[in-house]
């Protein structure tokens, strides 16, 4: 029984030691995959990490780069600025010179001027071909030089002037273009306050007018209120001037300015000429200029054939002669 029970022990114990090493075996593997699962982890983490890193000196970079555009343009618009600014400097210093270097000519312009004024001339030859004789400046404006002469009154552009005279009085093309400038400002300016003025006045009137409509004493009052409307009269009134602006071979050149608080007709009647008629508006300056005009003559304004203003020869301008309208 003995040798049964070893024989029993020697046949089972190969099985066992079989067993556990195969038990082992599974515990080895076991263990290696997981520290294999483990090794596989930290190798993810540390791409995962490496990535993140990644991303981080990524978003470090193009914040630099970002930062660095804004410096670069802030840096660029700094730039525009003080070269705008410096161009602006440049400019005005320009205008600056040349505003001083006008003033300069200007001041030695005006004393060659006076100094030429009262130059007498035997005889006179323009660029055009006119003959002065006897002529003696009298007016040395910048513009035009006044000349009195055998026949009358001459006003001379300096580009019809000889050489020699327009470097006596220095004459500049730059500063008489200037000068022409001035003159038509000045003269808008005036035409546009006396446009403003007698507007100024004319809603004045009708204001005041129409205040005292609204207003009527009790006295007068009816008890009846009418639906008839009266229109409101206008009283046509105007005004009128004359101005002789050059004389030639017995005739002169007149400038007349005119104004009306209604629509009127400008009447010139010449003695050498047939009537002449022009259109004036209502409470708009008008100024026309007739040439060749004898000494015969008489200016009228006048309206619905009443007549505004009047101004002839011999009563207002005294510019000579008896005849008129």
């Amino acid at each position: 029984m003995c040798y049964e029970f070893g024989v029993l022990v020697c046949g089972i114990f190969p099985f066992f030691v079989a067993s556990c090493s195969k038990k082992e075996e599974g515990l080895i593997n076991e263990e290696q995959k997981r520290e294999l699962e483990a090794r596989l982890e930290r190798k993810k983490q540390e791409e995962r990490d490496l990535l993140a890193e990644k991303e981080l000196l990524s978003e470090i970079a193009k914040l630099k780069t970002e930062d660095e555009l804004l410096k670069a343009k802030l840096l660029k618009e700094q730039l525009l600025i003080e070269a705008q600014a410096a161009e602006q400097k440049i400019a005005d210093e320009e205008a600056k010179l040349r505003e001083e270097d006008i003033l300069s000519r200007q001041a030695l312009q005006k004393v060659a001027r006076n100094r030429y004024n009262n130059t007498k001339y035997e005889k006179l030859v323009l660029l055009d071909g006119k003959v002065l004789k006897s002529a003696k400046v009298t007016q040395v404006p910048p513009v035009k030089v006044t000349f009195i002469h055998q026949s009358g009154v001459a006003r001379v552009k300096y580009s019809n002037l000889p050489e020699e005279i327009r470097l006596a009085c220095k004459y500049d093309v730059e500063l008489g273009t200037l000068e022409l400038e001035k003159i038509a400002k000045d003269k808008n300016d005036r035409l546009a306050s006396r446009s403003a003025k007698i507007a100024k006045r004319s809603n004045q009137r009708s204001n005041r007018e129409e205040a005292d409509e609204k207003i009527e004493p009790s006295y007068r009052r009816s008890l009846e209120v009418s639906d008839t409307t009266e229109e409101k009269v206008v009283k046509p009134r105007g005004k009128l001037s004359v101005r002789v602006v050059g004389t030639r071979k017995g005739s002169k050149t007149i400038k007349v300015i005119a104004n009306s608080n209604v629509d009127a007709v400008l009447h010139l009647n010449d003695y050498w000429r047939p009537r002449s008629e022009l259109r004036v508006k209502a409470n708009v300056p008008f100024s026309h200029t007739w040439t060749r005009v004898k000494i015969k003559y008489a200016v009228k304004l006048s309206a619905d054939g009443k007549v505004l203003d009047r101004e002839s020869s011999g009563r207002k301008s005294g510019l000579g002669g008896n005849g008129g309208l």
